[in-house]
């Protein structure tokens, strides 16, 4: 039996080394409870503290724009993505991550719905084959938050009682309640959604109903006014939030599924935000689906 001191040097550094290998064999554990052990600021009113200015962060080449939920999962098979009149075929990463296959859980009808409205963004010949940022309307929840085309970077401000998030793109913004009030009546459609929000540790969850957007990207990924998104806001550490919103509507799906994503903090020195007015009829050069 050792008669060593559970502090001794040698003890401790056995432990440093343990921890040393633990660190190297399992990262993505070792990363997580060090997330879990940080701790944020806190506002006056108990919240954790999460104002600023925050961007989406994206693994993928073009790391702040965004065109497609899905993805281009099988590049060899994908149709020519175009943008800024480049023919692209690289493999983008699906942000789905629940179906595990990366694809919307479309019922059929509404996938084949979905595959017409991306063929007919090029060359639209209905009203419903233009997405409604094309005519200067807000994006909806979540698109508002992923979608880097005049959607981000956005900045959160907090006071009791509330998380405000506010967006350049035409002025948008979203002013969400935490005090549990009940819905809006369900005959009240609004573009950014009726939100209600509430603090779970580190977490900010929001339920969001009552929206009267279609789109969820540019190439017709699309759902009704019965969707019902619950997103997830966990602070990781000072400048990193991981985002995950759950979409559920039993019109167009055939059960609920998942994004997640990274928001990341802007710190560039002087940063804010500036006016973007949008007005129908402008030529602003978009990529504009798929063909």
């Amino acid at each position: 039996m050792s008669n060593r001191l559970p502090g001794s040097p040698i003890a401790v550094g056995a432990m440093v080394v343990v921890f040393t290998l633990l660190s190297v064999l399992f990262p993505a554990q070792a990363q997580t409870a060090a997330a879990q052990a940080w701790e944020p600021a806190r506002t006056s009113d108990g919240q954790p503290d999460i104002q600023g200015y925050w961007r989406y962060r994206s693994d993928n080449k073009d790391s702040y724009e965004f065109y497609t939920l899905e993805g281009l999962l099988e590049p060899s098979k994908a149709q020519a993505f175009i943008v800024k009149g480049i023919d692209r075929r690289e493999a983008f990463e699906s942000v789905i991550i629940d179906p595990p296959d990366g694809r919307i859980p479309y019922q059929p009808w509404a996938l084949a719905k979905r595959n017409e409205l991306s063929v007919a963004a090029l060359n639209p010949t209905k009203p419903e084959h233009v997405d409604g940022r094309a005519l200067c309307f807000l994006a909806g929840v979540p698109r508002q938050t992923y979608e880097a085309m005049g959607a981000g970077p956005h900045q959160i401000l907090q006071t009791a009682g509330y998380v405000v998030m506010i967006w350049e793109w035409a002025h948008s913004y979203r002013i969400i309640p935490l005090d549990g009030r009940p819905h809006v009546p369900g005959a009240i459609k609004l573009w950014q959604g009726d939100s209600r929000g509430r603090w779970e540790g580190k977490t900010l969850t929001v339920e969001t109903t009552n929206q009267n957007g279609k789109w969820l990207d540019l190439i017709g990924d699309f759902h009704t006014d019965a969707l019902r998104v619950v997103e997830r806001y966990t602070v990781v550490d000072a400048d990193t939030i991981r985002y995950e919103a759950t979409l559920e509507d039993p019109n167009v799906y055939t059960r609920p599924w998942t994004i997640a994503l990274l928001l990341v903090r802007e710190k560039t020195p002087g940063f804010e935000l500036f006016e973007e007015a949008c007005y129908e009829g402008n030529r602003v050069d978009l990529p504009v689906g798929r063909q």
